[in-house]
């Protein structure tokens, strides 16, 4: 387990990794989309994308998508989409996960 460092020392909590599915910006918050078992957990926290993006930049599957998105590649079931920008389908979530164009080619290399 994985210790994430938020803005309130209260809110600070142990992430395991392989759990996450994906990590969506909302303001200076990040709604946590998290496995357990057969469900997905959400945890809305006050961390920025990108300070969360730096917890967690030694683990080589935790991809930075979009601006507002960090997403476990081990959990995408399916990619859609073309140059203008791909669609990530995750198994067990209804929302689509964007990659924007920018980060494209970073993607596909992760993806080799």
């Amino acid at each position: 387990n994985l210790l994430i460092k938020t803005q309130l020392k209260t809110d600070d909590f142990y992430l395991r990794p392989m759990d996450l599915i994906y990590a969506m910006a909302e303001g200076n918050y990040v709604m946590f989309y998290i496995r357990t078992g057969d469900r997905v957990e959400k945890k809305l926290k006050r961390i920025s994308i990108s300070e969360l993006e730096s917890q967690l930049a030694h683990l080589p599957y935790i991809l930075r998508t979009h601006r507002s998105y960090l997403v476990n590649t081990n959990q995408i079931s399916h990619i859609s989409g073309n140059a203008q920008g791909y669609k990530l389908v995750i198994k067990g979530v209804e929302e689509k996960i964007s990659v924007s164009r920018n980060m494209i080619a970073r993607f596909n290399e992760h993806m080799k």
